[in-house]
């Protein structure tokens, strides 16, 4: 019923000047009904390794406003204990009102990161995040919409191979430890 309403009302006043509108549609409004997840939660972060180390996301992304929304530029960080790896979507993704779409995101993990991630794994697996920046455009406003998605659990491939890794890492600091102690 509310739709229906907001829908009927928003036919009223869409012939309204812009100026004008820019005072009823704020920046902040327009971006806190720009919905930006990860698709379903808790599953759609995936992490590949050990050959060619990389991330790859799946964001939900929805238009809950009356405007046509034009994303610009979208960059993640993603974080596992630390900085794994920094992703770049610089493909502008039209929206229209209402409308909802999945936008598929990946990025290589460097090498020094890729070394620390066996650790990352053992000790700060419930550590992992999502820091999403986000440019838009509308027909009244630019503007951003800066977001963090905690309480991911994403699914590493070959996690077996982390667990021997981080022993290994382990042992190998141990001896180090005595060795310099002798």
């Amino acid at each position: 019923m509310e739709t229906i309403l907001s829908s009927i009302i928003w036919r009223f006043l869409r012939w309204l000047p812009p100026f004008f509108l820019r005072r009823l549609f704020s920046k902040e409004w327009l971006a806190r009904h720009i919905y930006i997840d990860i698709r379903p939660r808790n599953t759609s972060v995936q992490i590949i390794q050990p050959d060619c180390p990389a991330v790859k996301i799946y964001l939900d992304v929805k238009n809950n406003t009356h405007y046509h929304i034009e994303i610009d530029r979208l960059i993640i960080n993603f974080i596992y204990g630390i900085e794994m790896t920094k992703m770049y979507h610089l493909k502008r993704e039209a929206f229209k009102p209402g409308e909802a779409r999945w936008l598929y995101i990946e990025g290589n993990i460097d090498y020094n990161q890729f070394k620390l991630l066996p650790f990352q794994y053992e000790h700060n697996s419930s550590h992992c995040q999502l820091n999403i920046l986000a440019e838009c455009n509308c027909k009244i406003h630019n503007f951003t919409i800066e977001k963090t998605l905690e309480g991911i659990n994403p699914e590493i491939n070959n996690a077996h191979l982390l667990k021997t890794a981080n022993k290994a890492f382990e042992l190998d600091g141990a001896i180090k430890r005595a060795t310099t102690q002798l």
